[in-house]
């Protein structure tokens, strides 16, 4: 028979017979102590009550057990002097321990920062094409035919970087900012990994990934034709404002196959990239089948990086809520093969997300997992005690079922850089 208990009647110390639930899912185990940080978590879910299967409860305070072996005081009178001092050593034990948790939990910035060089040359090699792609849109720009060699230096760069260094460039990704670089350019890269990444998985040929990879990366080049009010406006664009936008989809196409001589396949994506499936898009309002496979595929990509960058009218989205909001439109905006394969390689949370797990520990998100999307791979960073993690300790959720993630954190909390930790 299970029986309800308050939040507020469970102390530290604490150990039940049978384990502690909420709803299904366990929160505490069986004939484990209850920790500081077990309560704390269940107040952050704002829970009430939960619920055990028999009402035994071993009241057990660790630190004012008696070390195995000591004598017991043969007098009354000395078991009364004995308990306020263990009563008082224990009260400073736990109030230290929580100071602890509050420092961990609202500051991490002074964990060490990565000497992985593998990962400051991807880091490296990603802002050195950030650069050639800023020269590239610049030549564009300003009516020059863009060098063809650079494009298939940079296209080349980001093929090797999407399939054979995926975990680690998708992580760079989540939460690069750099004010070196524009939107525009930023935008085109990510935008062309990840179509690259999903073209790659719906196995296109070589000379299909090489075309789509152009494309991409050029689909929003009709954006600089849109004046910069418009484009760095806060808060909402008026009815003229948004037609102004629309109109660079017409401007992108007529760049590139007018002045640019680029392929249709190409030129198409810029074109149609905010068709949507149900046709519910712009410029002509096509869909289903009358947009180009290369069209369906960025549309996703583009969607996808809009969200999870920053804009002057609102913050970015966290991986986890643009992941959802795609999934969520896919059945109406997005052809569902493109968003099945897109969330495949992604996960519920993608790489680079910072979750928290039941048992109160925080991870990074190292590696997706196709088959189960909620148990990816996480590089813990806080441990249940709410201890740093100085070494490297990794968890797979896959092979660790007592163990799930419960909410997703915004960095910005924690006041750290994600990137310190690849």
């Amino acid at each position: 028979m299970k029986k309800k208990i308050k939040i507020e009647d469970i102390k530290i110390g604490m150990q039940f017979n049978s384990p502690v639930y909420f709803g299904s899912q366990l929160v505490i185990p069986a004939f484990t102590p209850v920790k500081l940080s077990d309560i704390e978590r269940l107040k952050r879910w704002r829970v009430s009550e939960v619920e055990v299967d028999d009402d035994e409860v071993v009241k057990d305070i660790p630190s004012a057990r008696p070390v195995q072996g000591e004598e017991n005081p043969a007098k009354g009178e000395d078991v009364k002097n004995e308990k306020p001092d263990k009563r008082k050593e224990l009260a400073e034990r736990l109030k230290k321990y929580a100071a602890d948790v509050k420092k961990v939990d609202t500051q991490i910035s002074n964990l060490p920062k990565t000497t992985d060089t593998a990962s400051i040359a991807i880091i490296t090699q990603y802002t050195k094409i950030l650069s050639m792609i800023k020269n590239v849109l610049q030549d564009i720009k300003i009516g020059q035919i863009a060098s063809k060699n650079d494009i298939y230096d940079i296209i080349g760069q980001l093929i090797d970087l999407s399939i054979n260094k995926k975990t680690e460039i998708l992580s760079i990704l989540s939460h690069f900012e750099d004010p070196a670089y524009d939107y525009l350019v930023v935008h085109s890269a990510n935008v062309c990994i990840y179509s690259i990444l999903i073209g790659y998985f719906m196995n296109l040929n070589q000379y299909k990934l090489n075309q789509l990879a152009i494309a991409s990366l050029l689909h929003d080049i009709g954006m600089m034709r849109v004046p910069d009010s418009i484009i760095n406006k806060n808060g909402k664009l008026s009815p003229s404002e948004f037609i102004e936008i629309q109109k660079h989809t017409i401007e992108g196409y007529k760049i590139l196959s007018q002045k640019q001589n680029f392929t249709d396949e190409i030129c198409q994506v810029a074109l149609q990239h905010h068709e949507r499936f149900n046709g519910s898009g712009y410029p002509a309002k096509r869909h289903g089948e009358q947009i180009t496979q290369f069209s369906k595929i960025v549309a996703v990509a583009d969607s996808y990086d809009a969200m999870t960058e920053p804009h002057t009218y609102r913050e970015k989205f966290h991986g986890h809520k643009a992941i959802k909001d795609v999934l969520q439109a896919s059945k109406n905006l997005y052809d569902p093969e493109v968003s099945k394969t897109f969330l495949s390689i992604m996960s519920i949370y993608p790489i680079g997300s910072l979750v928290q797990c039941n048992d109160g520990s925080i991870g990074i998100v190292s590696q997706a997992n196709p088959n189960l999307p909620l148990r990816p791979t996480l590089k813990i960073i806080v441990d249940e005690f709410g201890d740093r993690v100085t070494d490297k300790r990794v968890v797979d959720l896959e092979k660790t079922p007592n163990v799930f993630i419960t909410s997703i954190i915004d960095p910005k909390e924690l006041n750290f850089q994600i990137e310190e930790f690849f």
